[in-house]
């Protein structure tokens, strides 16, 4: 779609993107403005992929809207040069709920949303799922990832594995609550790289904890020269026993560096047994401690030893 504006999915009828066993579907969007009226799918069971590419534009899904479901493969790229800040009239992708990696798990299947630029915008109290009992990956390199009006972000927390990875100046809004780890997932990974995150922050409109951690649940960290961008909890934070962390440098100086902050006062970090990830390379060079409203960690490595990156 170039331009003008369009609405599909009324009534029962929805909007897929790859639905036909043994087919592709593909796309792509650089202007105008879709309406998604009823749920919508980017690949629809096994054996089947959907692609769907998003280079400009505004699509608009009112329902739920699936990518990667009962085994088929679903890959979403926003990359429509958008910025400013999310709201009515101004977003890329605006799903009422997100869901990658859904129905029954197809191992050989990984589900990839990639965000470079522009602006997805989940909203009213829409659920956003990364590898809930399928596999998901959601790399983002920029842009913003905005999920308001108490909306949850949820990596890896059934039955799936999920992957989430934050990177670059990219914008993170979470209005409640991250959720990392927990059902029988094999594999739950919340991972941050560097300093120059635009914004990282959790749980601004909601009174409950608004980071928990749960066994397997991994907070991957990957420190650059500056350091590490801090993540700006507003009320409790929590990190279950069996909950995991891994640490890696490049370029990082020497020193302690505060990881997570809970900056409403009354609140705190409550830690039931947070532990470096078993195997993490140069264990020796890394430290961590919790204060009753910071997780820090410290830096300080040792000649002669070579550290490799998860």
């Amino acid at each position: 779609m170039k331009g003008g504006s369009a609405t599909f999915g009324t009534g029962n009828y929805s909007f897929n993107v790859g639905c036909i066993a043994g087919t592709t579907g593909v796309y792509y969007q650089t202007g105008g403005s879709v309406t998604q009226a009823n749920y919508g799918y980017i690949g629809v069971r096994t054996n089947v992929s959907g692609r769907m590419e998003l280079y400009g534009g505004q699509f608009k899904a009112i329902q739920r809207y699936y990518q990667g479901v009962d085994g088929g493969y679903g890959y979403l790229l926003i990359d429509s040069g958008l910025g400013g800040t999310p709201a009515t009239n101004n977003y890329t992708f605006y799903p009422d709920s997100y869901r990658m990696g859904s129905g029954a798990l197809n191992p050989d299947v990984i589900n990839v949303t990639e965000l470079k630029s522009g602006i997805f915008w989940g909203h009213d109290q829409g659920t956003f799922l990364v590898g809930y009992d399928g596999n998901g990956r959601f790399i983002q390199t920029g842009g913003a990832l905005h999920l308001d009006n108490r909306a949850d972000m949820n990596i890896g927390t059934n039955t799936g594995t999920g992957y989430f990875e934050i990177s670059g100046t990219s914008y993170l809004y979470v209005g409640r609550i991250l959720y990392v780890g927990g059902g029988s997932s094999t594999s739950a990974i919340f991972k941050v790289r560097g300093s120059n995150l635009t914004l990282l922050k959790f749980g601004y409109e909601q009174g409950n904890t608004d980071v928990v951690f749960r066994a397997g649940g991994t907070l991957s960290l990957e420190f650059d020269a500056g350091g590490i961008k801090t993540m700006d909890v507003k009320n409790d934070a929590q990190f279950d026993a069996g909950s995991l962390l891994y640490c890696t440098a490049n370029g990082t100086p020497e020193g302690t560096y505060t990881v997570l902050t809970v900056t409403n006062a009354g609140d705190q970090i409550w830690n039931y047994g947070l532990a470096f990830t078993p195997g993490m390379p140069n264990t020796n060079w890394w430290s961590f401690e919790f204060l009753a409203q910071q997780l820090r960690v410290t830096y300080s490595p040792k000649e002669g030893t070579v550290f490799f990156a998860q």
